[in-house]
């Protein structure tokens, strides 16, 4: 058995300033969700927002590493050397759907495990971003072509992923501004301690 030549390097994907910004976007939001989970007094609540900070710092170790490329390579390698390239096409549709299959089972996993009692919408946010990075790993044309449209001058991939890195981070935020004016840090009466 002889081993297959990958075309694939470590480094960033996209080497752009915005593509940097992304991956200062997964490090700051994940940061943000550790923070939360860090604060958070109920177990439930800490493990969730854990969860969810893990898997924020993973995707942007992932877009920093461009370790999903690595993967997408090593899948043409092989329909190259295994001779099924021109019905690869067929392969990427069902990783897709499996994808997509993966990421609803995820999400249902991880709600019932956590208890839902961290923010639905982060561990929602979370899974689409997980399940949209690994669908354009996939590199179906037609995705493909549909993520590259351009609104305002930014293509849809990039909004989509900015935007739910932004929505995790509002909602960190969020939460740790509910918890402060939860315990009175924030209408400037503090909590007076009793003896």
């Amino acid at each position: 058995m002889s081993a297959l030549a990958i075309a694939w390097s470590p480094g960033i994907g996209d080497a752009t300033p915005l593509g940097w910004a992304t991956v200062a976007a997964y490090a700051l939001a994940g940061l943000a969700c550790a923070l939360v989970g860090r604060r958070a007094g109920d177990q439930n609540r800490r493990h969730g927002w854990m969860l969810i900070a893990a898997a924020t710092l993973l995707l942007g170790v992932s877009k920093r590493w461009d370790i999903l490329s690595l993967i997408a390579a090593a899948g043409r390698t092989a329909a190259s050397h295994q001779g099924w390239s021109e019905q690869r096409h067929v392969a990427q549709i069902v990783a897709m759907a499996a994808v997509a299959i993966i990421g609803v089972v995820l999400l249902r996993t991880a709600i019932r495990l956590i208890g839902c009692r961290c923010s639905r919408l982060a561990l929602i946010t979370v899974v689409a971003l997980a399940v949209f990075a690994t669908s354009r790993a996939i590199s179906l044309h037609d995705f493909e072509s549909l993520l590259g449209i351009e609104l305002v001058g930014i293509e849809i991939n990039r909004i989509v992923e900015l935007g739910g890195l932004l929505v995790l981070l509002g909602l960190s935020v969020a939460r740790v501004v509910a918890d402060a004016a939860a315990a009175g840090w924030i209408s400037g009466s503090r909590p007076v301690a009793t003896a």
